[in-house]
């Protein structure tokens, strides 16, 4: 049986810290192939991310699991549809990723919405919305918003599945990372 390979960063005040892990299928055991480190770049962390990344040299498709151990933990603005559903989830996955939320949306964004993500600067942009072959137009119009966003600061797109290659596309110019939706069915998240 073929291993799977999975990647764990971890950004801290200091460094910021990766590791490349197999898993093997065969024998249910995960195996440290290479780790790396490189300095936190404070006013940029995904910059220290991407450096960690390129030394892992792991699969394009090896999933990336992030965590902060830094003071006061990554700066995240989250976007969902429904405030009681997906905006709920995406704080939940913020918060066990030791972020901290700094501005919530929902539904569509307005022009004036993406003019204060620019001054938040957020580390990160929690992206979420719609099950999986569920809502597709807000997620498609914000992403459509988001393209002027100006700041640097990586997109974490966990919503519909469905749209995927949408959203890629419209947001092809920015630094986006695709997620498993963190709402996939209403009935379980």
């Amino acid at each position: 049986m073929l291993d799977r390979a999975f990647i764990s960063v971890d950004i801290g005040s200091t460094y910021t810290k990766g590791a490349l892990f197999s898993l093997s299928l065969a024998s249910d055991r995960f195996l440290l192939k290479k780790q790396a480190t490189h300095p936190t770049t404070v006013d940029l962390p995904m910059r220290g991310v991407q450096h960690v990344l390129a030394s892992l040299e792991a699969p394009v498709d090896a999933p990336i699991y992030y965590s902060s151990s830094a003071k006061g933990g990554l700066s995240i603005v989250a976007i969902g549809i429904v405030p009681e559903l997906t905006l709920y989830m995406a704080k939940l996955t913020a918060y066990s990723a030791g972020g901290k939320i700094t501005q919530v949306f929902d539904f569509k964004l307005s022009q004036a919405d993406v003019r204060l993500i620019d001054e938040l600067r957020p580390d990160i942009i929690l992206f979420a919305g719609g099950t999986d072959g569920g809502n597709e137009q807000y997620n498609l119009h914000n992403a459509k918003l988001l393209q002027s966003l100006t700041c640097e600061t990586t997109i974490l797109y966990a919503g519909n599945r469905a749209i995927v290659d949408e959203i890629t596309l419209l947001l092809k110019d920015k630094q986006l990372e695709i997620a498993p939706n963190i709402l996939p069915r209403i009935d379980s998240p």
